[in-house]
C-alpha cells in the first residue's frame, strides 16, 4: 500500500493526515487540480485521515468508515523536521505539503531538501 502524507504549514506548524493512496494515481496532481486553495486544504485537512483520494472521491475514516473522531484526527507538528520524522515513522513515500497557497510533492529521499527551506 501507498501511504502518503497531506501536510498543511499554518504559521510555523504543521497539520497533517495520512492518506491510505492503494493505487499508483499522481495524488499530487489531485491536490494541486482540486484543493489549490487555502480554504480547500484546510477543509481536506479537517477530514482527518483518509482511506482514498481521487479526482472523483473522498473517502474519510471517520466520515465513511465509522472511526471514531479522535482516532482520525489531525497530527499537530511544532515544526519540518517533526513532520519528517512522523512521515518517516509510518513509511510513507511521499508528502505532500500545502505552503504558501501552493502544494508540494516531497519524496520522503528529498526530505532534506524541505528541512533546508523551512
Amino acid at each position: 500500500m501507498n501511504h502518503s502524507i497531506i501536510a498543511l504549514k499554518r504559521d510555523k506548524q504543521y497539520l497533517s493526515i495520512i492518506c491510505h493512496h492503494p493505487h499508483n494515481g499522481d495524488l499530487g496532481a489531485v491536490l494541486r487540480a482540486h484543493y489549490s486553495s487555502r480554504t480547500a486544504a484546510n477543509r481536506l485537512i479537517a477530514l482527518g485521515d483518509l482511506n482514498h483520494l481521487d479526482a472523483d472521491a473522498i473517502d474519510a475514516f471517520h466520515r465513511d468508515w465509522g472511526y471514531t473522531r479522535n482516532e482520525t484526527l489531525a497530527v499537530r507538528h511544532a515544526s519540518a523536521n517533526a513532520l519528517v520524522n512522523f512521515c518517516e515513522s509510518i513509511n510513507a513515500e511521499q508528502l505532500h505539503l500545502f505552503n504558501d497557497n501552493e502544494w508540494e510533492t516531497i519524496r520522503l529521499t528529498e526530505t532534506a531538501h524541505m528541512l533546508a527551506t523551512a
